[in-house]
C-alpha cells in the first residue's frame, strides 16, 4: 500500500509525491480498463477500492475518474476486499444494491462473525 505521507505531500503540492500518485493512478486505471475490456466477463460499472488505498480516496479519486471515464463509478470503502465480491454477487442475482445500506449490513455481519 502507498505510504500515507505520500498522499499528504501530494496534497501539499510536492512534485515528487505528485509524480508517484499520478503513476499509481495510471497503473490502477490501466488494470481497471483492461479488466473492463475483457469480452468474456462483465465486471459491471462499479469499481470498489478498499484497503490502504481507500483512506486516500479524496486524493486519488479525481485522477482515477479522469483516467477510467464517466461510465464507471468509484467506491472507496474501509470494508475488507470481500466487499467487492459481495456487491458483484448481489448484482449477479439481480438485486439492486443500496450502497450505504449494503455497507452497513455487510459491516455488521463481519463484526458479528469476527473471530469465529
Amino acid at each position: 500500500s502507498m505510504a500515507p505521507v505520500v498522499f499528504e505531500c501530494y496534497g501539499n503540492g510536492d512534485p515528487t509525491a505528485a509524480a508517484i500518485v499520478t503513476r499509481l493512478a495510471e497503473r490502477i486505471s490501466l488494470l481497471i480498463n483492461r479488466l473492463a475490456g475483457m469480452e468474456e466477463r462483465d465486471f459491471g460499472d462499479t469499481v470498489v477500492i478498499s484497503g490502504g488505498l481507500a483512506s486516500a480516496g479524496e486524493v486519488i479519486e479525481p485522477l482515477l475518474a479522469k483516467l477510467i471515464g464517466p461510465s464507471r463509478r468509484i467506491v472507496f470503502t474501509t470494508l475488507p476486499p470481500v466487499y467487492g465480491a459481495a456487491v458483484k454477487c448481489m448484482k449477479l442475482f439481480g438485486r439492486d444494491v443500496d450502497m450505504p445500506e449494503f455497507e452497513r449490513t455487510l459491516e455488521a455481519s463481519i463484526e458479528r462473525n469476527r473471530g469465529k
